[in-house]
Formats: C-alpha cells, sequence, structure tokens
C-alpha cells in the first residue's frame, strides 16, 4: 500500500490496517469491473481517505 500511496497519492494519505475498513468499501470493489477495480479503488480513498499531518519539521534542505 505504501508504493501506491506514493505514487497515486503523494503520500497525503494514511492507510494502513486500522482504518482501511472504514475507508474503503469493499462491496463496491468487488462489484466492480476488474479493468475499473483502481480507479474505484483510488476514488474511495479520495472522498473518504483519513489525511496525513503535516510533518513539523521540514527534511528538504
Amino acid at each position: 500500500m505504501q508504493c501506491l500511496d506514493d505514487k497515486a497519492f503523494g503520500g497525503q494519505y494514511q492507510l494502513d490496517l486500522l482504518n482501511i475498513q472504514n475507508t474503503l468499501d469493499f462491496k463496491k470493489l468487488l462489484l466492480s469491473n476488474p479493468e475499473e477495480m483502481r480507479d474505484v479503488f483510488i476514488q474511495q480513498i479520495l472522498e473518504k481517505g483519513e489525511k496525513r499531518e503535516e510533518p513539523l519539521v521540514d527534511v528538504v534542505a
């Protein structure tokens, strides 16, 4: 999930085992076409995903 988060969402969303059941609608994912499953997954995270907090320290020099 970390790889998908970095590529598709730029690390803006926190998706882990503690909040995945509240973020994703598994029924909607399973009923979607296999070609559309990735798009449905991304759409659900954009709509209901928990945003990461901004770091207090800037690590970019």
